[in-house]
């Protein structure tokens, strides 16, 4: 059996609040992704980091992979 990430720990145990606004924060700096630094790969970190503490998160994310199933059995 595979052992937890360490990593995982440290970023469940930080406050819920603190979870969602880093989050948020990710979500609006990959918005800016034309900037230096920032960057699209900052919008699924940041609903990686809101997927447990927001129900709504967790729904579309559902949505969104069941919609990509159906269209990638479409094309196959």
């Amino acid at each position: 059996m595979d052992r937890p990430n360490p990593y995982y720990r440290k970023v469940r145990t930080a406050p819920r609040a603190t979870r969602i606004l880093i989050g948020a924060g990710l979500v609006i700096g990959g918005l800016f992704g034309f900037l230096p630094v920032l960057g699209v790969w900052m919008i699924p970190v940041g609903l990686v980091m809101m997927f447990f503490d927001l129900p709504w998160v967790k729904a579309r994310w559902l949505a969104f992979r069941l919609w990509w199933k159906q269209k990638r059995r479409q094309f196959s």
